[in-house]
């Protein structure tokens, strides 16, 4: 929490000075090249895990969409907590691989 404290006053810092390169900049001129590598890994780290919970928590909105569509026009009775869960978990991959192929053709 501490490095996490530094890390983040120092990029508040450089921002307001303008400073350009991102994080790894910004922390690499005030605190060296291996803080800056932590806090490049850490930032890397975040992303690797907030795209799938996000992903599978707007599948989960996505899905319940999609169960009160389904009652509103007496398709169906309530989905089942496994089919919420497919729909979640099928969208968050999709969603992942499309910007995964996004970032590989270089439009991202």
């Amino acid at each position: 929490m501490v490095f996490s404290y530094a890390v983040r006053a120092v990029y508040v810092e450089s921002c307001s000075m303008f400073v350009r390169g991102g994080v790894y900049r910004a922390v690499k001129m005030s605190l060296g090249g291996t803080l800056a590598k932590f806090s490049v890994s850490a930032l890397m780290f975040d992303y690797i895990l907030t795209g799938p919970i996000s992903g599978v928590a707007a599948g989960q909105y996505l899905a319940g969409l999609i169960n009160d569509l389904l009652q509103y026009f007496h398709v169906s009775g309530p989905l089942s907590s496994g089919t919420v869960s497919l729909i979640a978990a099928s969208f968050a991959i999709v969603v992942t691989l499309y910007f995964w192929w996004e970032k590989h053709q270089g439009r991202c």
